[in-house]
């Protein structure tokens, strides 16, 4: 699935830090594509010796099925509605804690789900055009079936070269779809895993999962919810990179079904349209299960535990109690303050939440497409304004012998500065991202973008 992207072999930090740490852990500042694709699909092509994320689909005797696992480190999944308006469907997704999107499924039975794959050679990009926005969820934004999406995916280069997408709809189409292909699937069922699909043909993969369920579908007289449990059983992982989450999903009929951490007794089933018309919200999927005993030990022993522990604290009792958290934990260890960039990492979590709130669920696209942030219309000036508290302290405590965290810092309170209208506050913030960072980075490309369009004409 897509989240192997994430941005650490060994961690998963929210977007803000690790867009800071692997932007400028070299001597050599990357270019700007190649931080991109560290910031969206970088993990993607970085952990392949760990068995990766499964999904499959298939329509068979007027049942339309799709199922997923989700393999990776990070146990703080979410899970909100983007609501419906009158221009845009209403959309189920789940994600881990950077708020990207995993997974996604709209109120009329589109769905997509992304896996990692080694580099494509890009051989299905020419004459295409780059798509202003996240293009998956434009289309589940805008499309009710697999024939309306192919017009965007025709259209529009597809954003990485380090994953594939499996799409299909309510009505038994499905494709996977990569930087190489569009397979429009001529079988009643539909696999990707972590190989290009473009390899099926000559034979060139390995992967037993793949194999597993393969030969399952490919033999099967009738499909069903407990047959589809069964093979994210088989297949499910377990170790560093865990299955997080499964998911099985009655395409035609719009109901969602979710397991957590591997254990697929205990089944969140959730009626898709009449979840969506209740509106956004966001929900941490470790509080919609049971109590586990091996989730919580997993969840509470990660690294990144503490940040999501003083992010809680913060929403309900706010900074300055988040923050008191956060000094008693530096004065037991100190590398807190530096690795992984902690505060970075929760007024990021807070950033994106507050959008999430004020936008109704619409995905947080400021990373890809600055100019996006536009978008913020009916902005939380009071809770920006609290935000900034963790940046004004960070910025006031950054260790000498780390000062890369000034790079995020700087850029952040730029953005926020400009969100609450004090403007000459976020040109100077953005004028000493442009100095501090290399000129390579996204960081001084999107600071430079705003102070070009916004500041300087």
């Amino acid at each position: 699935m897509f989240h192997k992207i994430q941005y650490s072999i060994s961690m998963q930090l929210s977007i803000f830090s690790e867009v800071f740490r692997l932007s400028y852990q070299n001597e050599k500042p990357m270019n700007l594509t190649t931080v991109k694709y560290i910031i969206f699909t970088f993990i993607l092509s970085t952990s392949f010796n760990a068995n990766a994320c499964t999904i499959f689909c298939s329509a068979h005797n007027g049942k339309v099925l799709a199922a997923g696992n989700e393999d990776w480190s990070d146990p703080f999944t979410k899970m909100w509605i983007t609501e419906r308006t009158t221009d845009s469907n209403g959309i189920i997704n789940i994600g881990h804690s950077d708020y990207q999107v995993q997974l996604a499924v709209n109120e009329h039975g589109l769905f997509f789900d992304f896996a990692a794959i080694p580099h494509t050679k890009d051989l299905n990009q020419k004459d295409k055009t780059k798509h202003k926005g996240n293009i998956f969820i434009e289309i589940l934004s805008k499309c009710s079936n697999l024939e309306e999406a192919l017009v965007f995916l025709n259209k529009y280069e597809y954003p990485s070269s380090y994953n594939q997408v499996l799409m299909a709809d309510a009505f038994g189409n499905s494709l996977i779809v990569n930087r190489d292909t569009i397979i429009i699937s001529k079988k009643d069922y539909q696999i990707a895993t972590n190989f290009n699909k473009c390899d099926i043909t000559n034979g060139d993969y390995d992967c037993r999962r793949y194999e597993l369920i393969e030969k399952e579908l490919s033999s099967t007289n009738e499909i069903s919810v407990p047959l589809f449990r069964k093979l994210l059983s088989t297949t499910h992982q377990e170790g560093k990179y865990p299955t997080q989450y499964s998911y099985v999903i009655d395409l035609a009929n719009g109901v969602l079904n979710m397991y957590s951490f591997h254990n697929y007794e205990n089944v969140l089933t959730i009626d898709i349209k009449k979840e969506i018309t209740k509106g956004y919200r966001m929900n941490d999927l470790k509080e919609m299960f049971p109590i586990s005993y091996e989730e919580e030990y997993f969840r509470e022993n990660h690294r990144d535990s503490l940040v999501h522990t003083i992010v809680e604290v913060i929403q309900k009792n706010g900074v300055d109690a988040g923050l008191s958290i956060y000094k008693k934990a530096v004065k037991k260890n100190k590398d807190i303050a530096s690795y992984p960039f902690a505060l970075l990492s929760i007024g990021g979590d807070l950033v994106h939440q507050t959008w999430f709130e004020d936008n109704k669920g619409k995905v947080f696209d400021y990373w890809f497409h600055p100019q996006n942030i536009l978008e913020w219309k009916t902005v939380n000036t009071n809770q920006l304004k609290e935000i900034l508290k963790v940046y004004d302290y960070l910025e006031a405590t950054i260790p000498i012998e780390n000062p890369k965290q000034f790079i995020g810092t700087y850029e952040l309170k730029g953005l926020l500065y400009y969100l609450i209208d004090e403007k000459e506050l976020s040109k100077e913030y953005f004028e000493k991202t442009i100095v501090v960072a290399p000129t390579e980075t996204s960081n001084y490309q999107r600071a430079k973008l705003f102070l070009d369009e916004y500041f300087y004409q």
